[in-house]
C-alpha cells in the first residue's frame, strides 16, 4: 500500500476526487470538494445500522494503513494478487453544525472503536447543498448487525429526492486495475477531466 498523493501529487488527487464526487446526484459544479483531516468527534452518522462483516473488513484496512505508516484513510493505492485498487477516503458533508457521513460509515466506526482521533476524509461543502436526506443520529444509536438492513431501516424517514447514491458511484470506480500504471493513469484522467471542466467554466 502506498500513498496516492506521493504517487501523483496532491493537486491531481484533489482534482480527481472533485471530478468523481460531482457525478453524484444533488451535487454539482457549485459544490466545493476538499481533502481534510477531520476529528471524529465532529462527525455524525446518518445510518442507524452497520454490517459486521464490513466493519471487520474496515478494521483490517485500518491495520493495513497503520502497518504502512499512512494516515487513515488517506487516498492510497493497494497492490493485490489479482491487480491494483485505488482507495478513496470516507465522504462527509460539512455544514455549520457539523460533518455528516455520506460514505464510509464502517471505516469511521472502526476508527472510533480504535480510539483514533482524526482521519482523512473527502469533504463536500457548499452554501447550495440540499438538505440532508434524513435526520442524523449519534454514534451510540448505531447498531452493528450480521445482516444488511433495508435502506429505509438504515436511513429512517429517508427522502429519496435528497439521497446521495454514493455507494453506486463507488462501486463503479472501485475497480481492480491490471497494474499500478493503469490505476495511476485513471487517476490522472479524472484529474485532467476536472481541470478541463474548470477551464471551460472560466471562459
Amino acid at each position: 500500500m502506498n500513498s496516492l498523493i506521493k504517487e501523483v501529487g496532491s493537486k491531481s488527487v484533489i482534482a480527481a476526487l472533485g471530478f468523481v464526487i460531482r457525478h453524484i446526484d444533488n451535487y454539482g459544479a457549485e459544490c466545493f470538494v476538499s481533502l481534510k483531516s477531520i476529528e471524529l468527534f465532529r462527525i455524525r452518522p446518518l445510518s442507524r445500522f452497520a454490517v459486521r462483516v464490513r466493519y471487520d473488513q474496515a478494521t483490517d484496512l485500518l491495520e493495513m494503513y497503520n502497518k504502512n505508516g499512512l494516515i487513515p484513510f488517506e487516498p492510497a493505492i493497494l497492490d493485490l494478487d489479482c491487480g491494483v485498487r485505488i482507495l478513496f477516503p470516507p465522504v462527509v458533508e460539512e455544514w455549520e453544525h457539523g460533518c455528516f457521513v455520506i460514505d464510509g460509515i464502517h471505516r469511521l466506526l472502526a476508527a472510533r472503536s480504535r480510539q483514533i482521533q482524526s482521519v482523512m476524509c473527502i469533504v463536500v461543502s457548499s452554501p447550495y447543498l440540499p438538505m440532508l436526506p434524513c435526520e442524523a443520529c449519534s454514534w451510540d444509536d448505531l447498531r452493528l448487525e450480521d445482516e444488511q438492513r433495508s435502506l429505509s431501516e438504515v436511513l429512517p424517514n429517508l427522502d429519496l429526492n435528497l439521497f446521495r447514491p454514493m455507494n453506486d458511484l463507488m462501486k463503479q470506480i472501485d475497480s481492480t486495475y491490471t497494474n499500478r500504471q493503469s490505476a495511476l493513469q485513471m487517476v490522472k484522467q479524472w484529474s485532467n477531466s476536472q481541470n478541463y471542466k474548470r477551464e471551460k467554466s472560466n471562459e
